[in-house]
């Protein structure tokens, strides 16, 4: 989890552990459906950014 977090994520150590893992798991679940890694793999339609955040 730390490896997924400062290198994957990106997160400094210092904000790995005061990460929650409630806000770790989605943090990483965005993660893979913004770079596709699981689900579908379909190709990604043009829409609007608060169709995205909301």
């Amino acid at each position: 989890m730390l490896y997924a977090g400062t290198v994957i994520l990106g997160m400094d150590e210092k904000d790995f552990w005061r990460c929650t893992p409630r806000k770790f798991f989605a943090l990483c679940d965005v993660h893979k459906k913004v770079n596709r890694i699981e689900g579908d793999q379909e190709e990604a339609q043009a829409g609007y950014i608060d169709q995205v955040l909301f």
